[in-house]
């Protein structure tokens, strides 16, 4: 035998298949579940609360005043059972009180038969405003009363409480959305929303469904429209449950109005630089203010560049008053020559915007390319017209006010400053501009003194952004300087040749420069030259350089003396000569990695009074080759030479003439270039 009990609400039908919903009841069964026994109550106070623990899902739904309540009591047999004498006896307390001592005679029922009860009930709240409890009792012929079934629901018979949630205090001109909360059993069917504005005390009642009535949460959306003439608005609400009870206006809340938008203004600086055309953001704050009758508010960041747009909300300080700031930095990465728009808004507190300020430029975050060639490192400063040209015997071909620097430089954007950055021997620094033409720049010096100059060049762009290339070296001469050209052996040295300083004691001289032979490793240099002189000395000289480059020559002179003209490709500053050496250098090197010395040999040779006598040599003399320091650091005295002893210059497969000359002393070292 299967028992079945429910509630529904009254004119929803009953189909045979299945159960009608309606108002879920508490439902406890003697012989199901045991919880209480005859003649015991689910709710004996009439709380609207059961008095004992019930089942997991047993919770029932509120009923409301008026409300008729239909239960269905079904009682379906086996193939084996047999009723006699069925009775079911109604007790009913609260709310549905009225139904109290109903009862229902069903009679005999046979096997495999169905048994549906119907009992309607009324909701008189009037009886009691918080609890409806039923009581069905089931008795045969021959079991007597042997089963009892509690139903109980809670009665609502009040409305919701509903509450305004606080907002900014602000009623925006056109669409509001107006939230709070709200509480009832039954769930909130509807929210009614007031609106009044003052002055003037206009009334508009809205009332707005929703969708989840037990949410807890309420939502209505009121046009303001334009609130011409209004200094605010008052809301209140109330709401209706499902059970059609209506609760009480809540507390009212005043916004305030404000019809006029804020405006909004840029920085100085920043209007200055999205004036130029071309700008680097991220050198850059983005900053600027908002003006307001009652409150500033906020302001909108709308960015578009190449198709992609960015809205950066800003709060405007202090936020609290009339007027405010609001500044912001931005990080990019490379970007050169791409057009970029900001547009700004402001809002003030009531939510007005201000109308569009726009502005369109070009982003440059890249710096400009630059290349650079050094064509010259070392000039004279003429003491006579104070102009930079190359000494002489430098073999450079410059001319006075040539570039010293050239090179390319490119940019999306204008390059709008190049110049190059000039740092003394002292340590000061100054810039000088530089020339260009196109793609092309070039850079001619203006110095007035000399030393050691170190040169960095710096390309700057319309945006600000720059690149800087160096460091360069040039060095300037001041004084009467002459320079004769560095020999390497097979060849004549060019200014980028390397050339040790090594300073030997016989050496060609001019005003404050020397010329000096560099030997080459693993190679043998001969030089052969014939003069008029009284005495044929003859001799040999051997050089074997070490690893630090020093070289100990041992002379033994020999020479013919015959008369020659003077070798048509030295120097034209280097007198004839009168007389004539021929020595013989043999170099062999220590190491492959060993600096190369220079070699001047000297020689020693008695004058004869007559060309026909030979004499023989008076002495046999070693010359020593050490390796000095640059000429500016030269503090020791060069390798000791006479006076009178002719100073040789050797030229790679040709022929050397000798003049009388002074050897180098500590004092001439300041103005020796001992190479280019």
């Amino acid at each position: 035998m299967q028992v079945t009990v429910r509630s529904v609400v009254d004119g929803t039908g009953y189909p045979a298949e299945e159960w009608t919903p309606g108002p879920s009841a508490t439902v406890v069964d003697y012989l199901a579940d045991g919880l209480l026994g005859p003649g015991g109550r689910l709710d004996a106070d009439l709380n609207g609360e059961p008095d004992v623990m019930l089942p997991t899902g047993s919770i029932a739904e509120p009923v409301g005043d008026g409300q008729s309540l239909v239960y269905y009591y079904r009682l379906a047999l086996g193939p084996h059972d047999v009723v006699h004498g069925l009775k079911l006896e109604v007790q009913a307390y609260g709310a549905v009180g009225s139904a109290s001592g109903a009862t229902y005679d069903v009679g005999d029922v046979g096997p495999d038969a169905t048994v549906e009860i119907v009992v309607r009930v009324p909701v008189n709240a009037a009886l009691d405003p918080d609890a409806a409890e039923l009581i069905l009792i089931l008795s045969d012929d021959i079991h007597g009363a042997y089963d009892w079934i509690w139903m109980h629901h809670p009665v609502d018979t009040t409305g919701p409480e509903v509450s305004l949630r606080p907002s900014d205090g602000w009623a925006r001109l056109g669409e509001n959305m107006v939230t709070g909360t709200a509480e009832d059993p039954s769930g909130v069917a509807s929210v009614t929303l007031e609106t009044k504005v003052v002055p003037g005390g206009a009334t508009t009642t809205i009332v707005c469904p929703q969708a989840d009535a037990r949410s807890g949460e309420w939502a209505c959306a009121w046009n303001a429209g334009t609130l011409v003439g209004a200094d605010a608005v008052e809301l209140r609400a109330r709401g209706t449950d499902t059970l059609g009870n209506v609760g009480a206006w809540s507390p009212a809340m005043t916004l305030r109005v404000d019809r006029i938008p804020p405006t909004v203004i840029l920085d100085a600086n920043l209007e200055a630089a999205l004036a130029g055309g071309v700008v680097n953001p991220n050198a850059l704050t983005y900053a600027g203010g908002v003006e307001d009758d009652v409150l500033a508010r906020r302001v909108e960041l709308h960015i578009r560049r190449g198709g992609i747009a960015n809205r950066l909300p800003l709060a405007v300080t202090p936020g609290d008053a009339a007027s405010g700031v609001w500044s912001t930095a931005r990080t990019l990465a490379a970007v050169d020559g791409l057009t970029e728009t900001l547009t700004v808004y402001a809002y003030d507190g009531a939510g007005n915007r201000s109308d569009a300020m726009t502005r369109s430029y070009r982003v440059d975050t890249a710096a400009p390319v630059v290349t650079g060639t050094q064509h010259v490192r070392i000039l004279y400063l003429n003491p006579d017209d104070a102009a930079l040209q190359a000494a002489t015997g430098l073999l450079v071909a410059y001319q006075p006010g040539a570039p010293v620097l050239s090179g390319t430089v490119s940019d999306r954007s204008l390059v709008e400053r190049m110049r190059v950055r000039i740092t003394a021997p002292g340590g000061g620094v100054t810039w000088d501009s530089v020339a260009v033409e196109g793609g092309a720049w070039s850079w001619a010096p203006h110095l007035t003194s000399g030393g050691h100059y170190t040169l960095h060049v710096e390309a700057t762009d319309a945006a600000g952004n720059t690149s800087v290339i160096g460091p360069y070296t040039l060095t300037v001469f001041s004084g009467n300087v002459t320079l004769f050209p560095l020999v390497r052996l097979g060849r004549i040295a060019t200014p980028g040749d390397v050339v040790p300083r090594l300073w030997l004691p016989y050496v060609a001289r001019g005003a404050q420069g020397y010329a000096a032979a560099e030997p080459t490793p693993t190679s043998t240099a001969t030089a052969t030259a014939t003069a008029t002189a009284t005495a044929p000395p003859t001799g040999t000289a051997t050089v074997t350089p070490t690893a630090m480059g020093a070289a100990t020559p041992t002379l033994a002179p020999s020479a013919t003396a015959t008369e020659v003209p003077s070798p048509t490709d030295m120097p034209t500053d280097t007198p004839p000569s009168t007389v004539t050496l021929a020595p013989t250098a043999t170099v062999t090197p220590m190491a492959t990695d060993a600096p190369t010395p220079t070699l001047a040999p000297s020689a020693t040779a008695t004058e004869a009074p007559s060309p026909t006598d030979t004499p023989t040599p008076i002495e046999t003399e070693t010359a020593t080759a050490t390796m000095e320091p640059p000429p500016s650091e030269a503090t020791a005295t060069p390798a000791v030479a006479p006076s009178d002893t002719p100073a040789v210059e050797i030229e790679a497969g040709g022929e050397s003439a000798s003049t009388p000359t002074q050897a180098p002393t500590a004092e001439d070292g300041t103005g020796a270039v001992p190479y280019v």
